[in-house]
């Protein structure tokens, strides 16, 4: 029972103008062909995309609020090493900070630029590393210099505040700063 493609084409075939010689792909039982015109996509419904935590208001008071707690402190720091740039440099060369004229000057606009950064919410990421540069920067030349990290009588270890700071700034660095910044347009969805 060989059957050659001559026998198997239709006269509906030959009418059709296709190619008689042209074979067609075999299909299973009740299957048609369907053209990409005729395709529909299936409609799913998707859920409605869910707010992020820092997105959401309780998420973003709550770095809002940090961020105007370290910038109040990195504005009052850096405005004292501008306002006394001259005790600042002789701070900065006694504790042995290479270039202390230019550094004292540098770290001092800094503090002051990631200040006003912070509280407007302009580019909370990149402040976030300057933060935990500069807390680290004086946790390393500063605070533990000594090699005496606890002080008999005092509570707590020396640079507490800088190691919290310097946490802060990485945890800026992840996060960013919530939902009630300036650079939230910025963000990819």
């Amino acid at each position: 029972m060989s059957s050659t493609f001559s026998e198997r084409t239709t006269e509906a075939d030959v009418d059709t103008g296709e190619d008689p010689n042209r074979t067609t792909a075999l299909r299973p039982f009740g299957v048609g062909t369907v053209s990409e015109t005729e395709w529909e996509e299936p409609q799913e419904e998707r859920p409605p995309k869910a707010r992020h935590i820092i997105d959401r208001w309780d998420g973003a008071m709550g770095l809002l609020v940090l961020r105007i707690v370290v910038a109040g402190i990195f504005a009052i720091r850096g405005l004292q090493k501008v306002q006394h740039l001259d005790v600042t440099r002789t701070q900065f060369a006694q504790i042995g900070i290479p270039y202390a004229d230019t550094m004292a000057f540098v770290v001092g606009v800094c503090e002051v630029a990631i200040a006003i950064a912070l509280i407007f919410g302009i580019a909370v990421r990149i402040v976030g590393l300057g933060i935990a540069v500069i807390a680290i920067g004086a946790l390393v030349y500063v605070k533990w210099r000594t090699n005496t990290i606890f002080t008999d009588g005092q509570p707590g270890f020396v640079g507490e505040l800088e190691l919290l700071l310097a946490a802060v700034g990485l945890m800026f660095a992840g996060v960013g700063g919530g939902g009630w910044t300036v650079d939230r347009r910025f963000r990819r969805r």
